[in-house]
């Protein structure tokens, strides 16, 4: 168990900066109106890289505090997640990189009279 550990965590650290490209084209695909279809295939190549590898994004359709990272709270009047920052991954059923979030909350206001 303890090599598998090993093994696992020498995996996570190479693949550390291919998780950065990912992220950096990521942030990237934000500014294009319409995707360039080199950009696209890399994404694409990249993406079945990491599936190869047994990494998958992790999920953030949804706030679950076990892991998603808030980096900003908004104030708004719906409880959801707004914008993701950096994307997280699993290996298997470890997360190598937590997503780093914006979260919306829902507020009350209380008015005196």
């Amino acid at each position: 168990k303890e090599k598998e550990e090993v093994s696992i965590a020498t995996k996570a650290k190479m693949i550390d900066s291919i998780l950065d490209m990912d992220n950096d084209l990521n942030i990237a695909l934000k500014s294009f109106k319409e995707v360039p279809t080199g950009i696209d295939l890399i994404i694409n190549k990249l993406k079945h890289f990491l599936e190869s590898q047994n990494i998958k994004e992790i999920e953030t359709d949804k706030y679950d505090s076990d892991v998603h990272e808030v980096v900003s709270v908004l104030e708004t009047g719906v409880d959801k997640i707004v914008d993701v920052v950096s994307k997280g991954y699993r290996m298997g059923d470890k997360v190598i990189r937590y997503p780093k979030i914006i979260l919306s909350k829902w507020v009350r206001i209380t008015i005196r009279y």
